[in-house]
């Protein structure tokens, strides 16, 4: 079961002791049962704060409002889903015999996704609910192929290196087609085994794509790489980010992004705020810090309505200071404006202090925290 991305919108939790005199929420404000306390847009005023905490109330919800219209699907989606489909069929029969794939049928249909994306980005979310064709390994690799590419050209590379990204990233997981549908999917943990299997689909993907000469060295490389660290600890070769294709970098951050937002039978789909926010953790570990930040930048208003860390979010900042969103500069913002609410040992402050994030160079988002996280006043 799947659910419309463009319409999922997760719901914010705010404590009633961090809201302040002039504090807005952008969507009607509820208790814990769910009744409406105020309207959307109000700014709090102090007989508001003082009737929730009389009430006794310690935490209110609101859901961020998307009031843009439903859009239509645009012409051509269908098309490309069958496209996407008739590829993938034919690059699973192609490795179960160690044929040659059609390669000039997939880069056909990478350009005219590539034509297709440029020539209007509102088509990301609609391409990528190909992802409701039952077939996991089938949608991830497209949805990578379609993400890679929009971030890859977010980021200024040139038309032709946009396209092998896009061929490479949508042929990344070549080698799970050798991997059986029953590993692929099972539940619970994996044996030493098991992860040595997994951890070779980079390598079995990059040898077998290396045995036809018009697969191009770039395209090859992101095969080989999407699951590279930036800090040389990842698979299966331990590269670092200097020795990374610049490829692999995009696709790296694409294909975590979209298997933590995609349902499986072990596990739900994370919201694209907390999948968000998981990659930002990365950043100078998993991933590089510079494509980290342009992700959540560029692509964040692609991905959803509502901003990455809305105001009444609590997070935890690389300092180890709890603070609470007061403001954001944009949808993809990941430096807003927070209060300061506790100190480095999670110890509440007498009195908030605003910063700036983009202002400061010493503090950043680590990650989003919960109520029972902070201790009450």
């Amino acid at each position: 079961m799947s659910s419309d991305p463009i319409r999922h919108i997760e719901r914010i939790e705010v404590r009633v002791d961090f809201l302040e005199v002039g504090t807005t929420l952008a969507g009607n404000v509820y208790d814990e049962q769910n009744h409406l306390l105020f309207r959307s847009h109000i700014p709090f005023t102090q007989d508001m704060i003082e009737f929730l905490k009389k009430k006794g109330i310690q935490l209110i919800y609101y859901t961020p409002r998307d009031d843009a219209p439903v859009k239509t699907q645009p012409e051509g989606i269908e098309q490309f889903r069958n496209r996407a489909r008739d590829i993938m069929d034919m690059l699973l029969e192609a490795v179960a015999r160690n044929d040659r794939p059609d390669f000039n049928e997939a880069r056909q249909f990478v350009r005219d996704l590539q034509d297709f994306i440029e020539a209007d980005d509102s088509t990301l979310l609609p391409l990528m609910k190909i992802r409701e064709y039952d077939d996991y390994t089938y949608t991830h690799s497209v949805n990578v192929g379609i993400l890679s590419m929009m971030l890859a050209g977010k980021y200024g590379i040139d038309y032709e290196m946009v396209h092998d990204v896009g061929l490479g990233a949508l042929l990344h997981d070549t080698g799970k087609l050798t991997i059986s549908r029953d590993l692929l999917n099972k539940q619970g943990k994996l044996s030493g085994d098991e992860i040595y299997i997994f951890r070779q689909h980079p390598v079995k993907g990059y040898e077998y794509m290396e045995q036809f000469k018009d697969v191009s060295e770039d395209v090859l490389a992101i095969i080989h790489q999407h699951h590279e660290w930036y800090n040389g600890k990842g698979y299966p070769r331990g590269l670092n980010d200097e020795n990374m294709h610049a490829g692999a970098k995009f696709a790296a951050i694409c294909d975590v992004y979209d298997a933590l937002t995609t349902e499986r039978s072990y596990k739900r789909a994370y919201t694209t705020s907390e999948a968000l926010a998981l990659i930002m953790r990365g950043a100078g570990t998993h991933f590089s810090p510079v494509l980290v930040s342009r992700f959540v930048r560029d692509m964040t208003p692609l991905l959803q309505k509502h901003p990455v860390f809305p105001p009444g979010t609590l997070v935890l900042l690389n300092t180890g200071e709890v603070a609470m969103v007061r403001e954001v500069h944009s949808i993809g913002d990941d430096k807003p404006i927070v209060a300061i609410v506790t100190d480095n040992q999670r110890k509440r402050l007498a009195r908030t202090f605003n910063i700036d994030l983009t202002m400061d160079a010493t503090r950043n988002l680590e990650k989003v925290i919960r109520f029972a996280s902070i201790p009450p006043e």
